[in-house]
C-alpha cells in the first residue's frame, strides 16, 4: 500500500465535523428570553452565524438590539444553558464516520482545533462515539491565541509528530483557510459546512474545497482533486 500523500489531518469543530448551530441558536434564544427579549434565530439563520459565535448568535436573536455591555452580561449565561444543553440537537454530519475510519485505516492522525472553549470542545465530541476517540484537541484556551492565528494548528502537529507540509486543515470560515496558511498547511474547505449562501466558495482562498467527507478522504490519500 502506497503511503498517504498526508499524514494529519485537523478539523475545524462547529459546521465542519458536528452540525451543532441548532443547539447554538436554542441556546441563544433561551437568553434573549432570560433577559425579557423577544425575538428569536432559526436553525437556518443559526447556521449562517454559528462560525461567527455568540456574539453573532445573540445579536441576531434579539434583532441587534444588544450592546457589548448586554452581550457580555449575557455571556455566563450563555455558556451554562449551553453546556448542559450541548447535544441535544447536535449531529454528526454525514459521511463524517466513515472519513474518520478511513483516515485511521490509512494511518492518517486527525484532530480538532476550534475557536469553541476548549472544555466545551472535550464535553461536545465525547457525545459522540466517532469523535470520542480524537485524542487531540484544542479548543479556545487563556494560554493559545485563537484562529487565525496558528498556534492551535501548530501545536497540535507537535503533538501528532506531523509536518505543516503533509498536513491539511479542514473547516468552513475564512478564518479557517487563514489558519491554515500561518501554519504553512494545506487549507481545505468543507463545502457541506456553515457557509453563507451569498458568499462564492472559490471566495475562501482555499487550496482544495471537498464537496463531500469522501472527497476529503481521497484527498487526503493523493494530493489530487
Amino acid at each position: 500500500m502506497r503511503p498517504a500523500k498526508y499524514s494529519v489531518v485537523l478539523f475545524d469543530l462547529d459546521g465542519t465535523l458536528l452540525d451543532t448551530a441548532p443547539d447554538l441558536g436554542n441556546t441563544a434564544n433561551a437568553v434573549i428570553k432570560k433577559h425579557g427579549l423577544s425575538g428569536g434565530i432559526s436553525d437556518e439563520k443559526a447556521r449562517e452565524l454559528a462560525s461567527d459565535g455568540m456574539r453573532a448568535l445573540l445579536m441576531e436573536a434579539s434583532g441587534n438590539t444588544l450592546s457589548e455591555e448586554d452581550i457580555a452580561r449575557m455571556k455566563p449565561d450563555f455558556l451554562a444553558y449551553y453546556e448542559e444543553h450541548i447535544a441535544d440537537r447536535t449531529g454528526i454530519f454525514p459521511g463524517i464516520p466513515a472519513l474518520l475510519n478511513g483516515l485511521a485505516a490509512n494511518g492518517i492522525a486527525a484532530g480538532v482545533i476550534t475557536n469553541k472553549p476548549h472544555y466545551l470542545a472535550l464535553k461536545i465530541l465525547k457525545k459522540f462515539p466517532e469523535t470520542a476517540a480524537i485524542a487531540t484537541v484544542i479548543g479556545s484556551r487563556p494560554d493559545i491565541r485563537s484562529k487565525p492565528c496558528p498556534d492551535a494548528l501548530l501545536l497540535a502537529l507537535k503533538e501528532l509528530s506531523g509536518t505543516p507540509e503533509r498536513a491539511l486543515y479542514v473547516g468552513d470560515h475564512i478564518r479557517d483557510m487563514e489558519a491554515a496558511r500561518n501554519a504553512g498547511m494545506t487549507a481545505v474547505l468543507a463545502s457541506w459546512g456553515y457557509i453563507p449562501k451569498d458568499m462564492p466558495r472559490e471566495s475562501f482562498g482555499a487550496d482544495f474545497l471537498a464537496e463531500t467527507p469522501e472527497e476529503l478522504l481521497e484527498f487526503a490519500l493523493s494530493g489530487k482533486a
